[in-house]
């Protein structure tokens, strides 16, 4: 699977866009806010905008301005109540296939929750030595602890 490498230039809510094109490609940076799957931006080319700092600068200005136009953020709280969008049936939680060096595969279950704002936690759970179900269970266990220890990081931060 492929992994997406974060640029360096990018900030809180600014993404820097280079692609590369025959054409010259992209330059800039992109203001962004999801907000309830909705997608708000606005890309300050560098082309356009007098050179790549200057794109920036206006890109941070923009930033503020946007986000007062918006919906209001859920403060990165997690979606307790969403709908699970996986193959377990479970929020956070997939059923995958991996293959062995000996040329079998074997399935895992893997689970991500985010423990802090931005900050996401991933582990895998064997069906070496349990069933299936038993991986999803363990799975959404480990997923709940996380989950009610951010909670409770999260009502001492609002409270102090």
């Amino acid at each position: 699977m492929a992994t997406t490498r974060k640029n360096p230039d990018s900030e809180l809510n600014i993404k820097r866009i280079d692609s590369k094109r025959e054409s010259g490609g992209t330059h800039g940076f992109q203001v962004y806010f999801k907000r309830n799957r909705v997608e708000y931006t606005r890309l300050y080319s560098d082309l356009k905008y007098g050179g790549k700092e200057n794109a920036r600068e206006l890109a941070r200005e923009f930033r503020p301005i946007l986000e007062a136009s918006i919906p209001a953020s859920r403060g990165g709280a997690p979606n307790f109540t969403g709908h699970a969008r996986s193959n377990s049936g479970r929020m956070g939680i997939s059923i995958s296939e991996i293959d062995l060096a000996n040329g079998t595969t074997k399935l895992i279950v893997q689970c991500s929750v985010r423990v802090a704002r931005g900050i996401t936690k991933n582990r895998r759970f064997n069906t070496k030595d349990r069933t299936l179900a038993e991986a999803i269970d363990a799975a959404h266990r480990w997923r709940e602890r996380m989950l009610s220890a951010r909670r409770k990081a999260e009502r001492f931060v609002a409270a102090n």
